[in-house]
């Protein structure tokens, strides 16, 4: 699990659209400030 960050990111991002595609997630969701919470809250949890 020794990604470099932006590999994880780019794994973050499909995520995510692969998550709006199905109708798990809002159509309208910006990618980037996702992310950008995504590791906010990530990083609360440590």
């Amino acid at each position: 699990m020794n990604q470099p960050l932006d590999q994880k990111n780019k794994r973050l991002i499909s995520f995510l659209l692969s998550g709006m595609e199905k109708g798990d997630l809002r159509g309208d969701l910006e990618i980037m400030p996702a992310i950008f919470n995504f590791w906010g809250m990530l990083s609360g949890i440590i």
